[in-house]
């Protein structure tokens, strides 16, 4: 998918917009499990904060994500915000609220949150550059940039996606498309996967000796029932947050630390993306 290509981006949004979650009436362990690690980062992102801050949770989905920070204590107001207009029914709050608005063009005054986090949002989003510059402007001098989401250029992903395919399917499916299932980041059949794979392992090369940020984009299966990021139009990787968030004037806090592997210096094979970022006191 070209960033230029108007109707694809305008195809995007109607998805998100008209979309209602499924699950979204489920509540109680479910959703707890669900956000556990989103949850255990941004509270280990805030931890040293002077004083419970007041949160923007971008990309909200229903909103499950900004409650829950709420209820645990760590953020004196949290503010969901998503392209959809479905929100949890949830008993009136003064310090939780939800706006429908496209993340792009935020309908927030600059400097107005203590930390901007979000989970599983940015691969969806046609123009990521854009969507992290106007997270920053809303973002106070001295505020935390939170990151959680996959990596869509992980080997490790791909590898386990390979070894699925040849030890629960037929050979006869490791070569023939179904064309009722949804297309996957990392391909669907064995050519497809062999071929992301290494693909992926170029690109990750790329971007570890490029000084500059190239965001890749590919064709979302925009068919329900979206599920393992089928809906991502865009590659989300560690290494494009990092440098981009760098070249922006940001500290970087913390880097590929969350979700359950640690891979030390090779963090950017894994299957997610976590970055805690700082924005600067004041401009240089």
């Amino acid at each position: 998918m070209q960033q230029s290509d108007q109707e694809a981006v305008g195809n995007i949004r109607h998805f998100y917009r008209q979309r209602v979650p499924a699950g979204i009436m489920e509540s109680g362990e479910a959703v707890a499990h669900a956000y556990e690690h989103y949850l255990q980062y941004v509270r280990a992102a805030v931890d040293n904060a002077p004083a419970p801050p007041a949160v923007l949770d971008v990309g909200c989905g229903v909103g499950w994500s900004s409650t829950l920070m709420l209820q645990c204590g760590f953020a004196s107001m949290v503010v969901g915000v998503d392209i959809g207009t479905t929100f949890v029914d949830m008993p009136t709050n003064p310090n939780l609220g939800f706006v429908s608005a496209d993340a792009l063009f935020l309908p927030f005054p600059s400097q107005s949150f203590d930390v901007v986090a979000f989970y599983q949002f940015l691969e969806h989003v046609p123009d990521p550059g854009q969507a992290l510059d106007e997270m920053l402007r809303v973002l106070k001098p001295g505020g935390m940039l939170v990151v959680a989401g996959p990596n869509l250029l992980s080997p490790l992903v791909s590898l386990q996606g390979l070894a699925r395919l040849l030890l629960t399917r037929s050979p006869m499916q490791w070569f023939i498309r179904n064309p009722q299932e949804l297309r996957s980041p990392f391909g669907n059949i064995l050519l497809e996967k062999v071929f992301f794979l290494f693909r992926n392992m170029v690109l990750l090369l790329k971007k570890t000796c490029s000084p500059t940020v190239k965001f890749v984009f590919r064709t979302p299966d925009l068919r329900e029932p979206a599920h393992a990021d089928t809906d991502a139009c865009y590659l989300l990787n560690p290494l494009d947050v990092r440098k981009y968030l760098l070249r922006r004037g940001l500290s970087i806090l913390q880097y590929q630390d969350g979700g359950r592997l640690r891979l030390g210096k090779l963090g950017a094979l894994k299957g997610g993306t976590w970055v805690v970022a700082v924005k600067p006191t004041t401009v240089g």
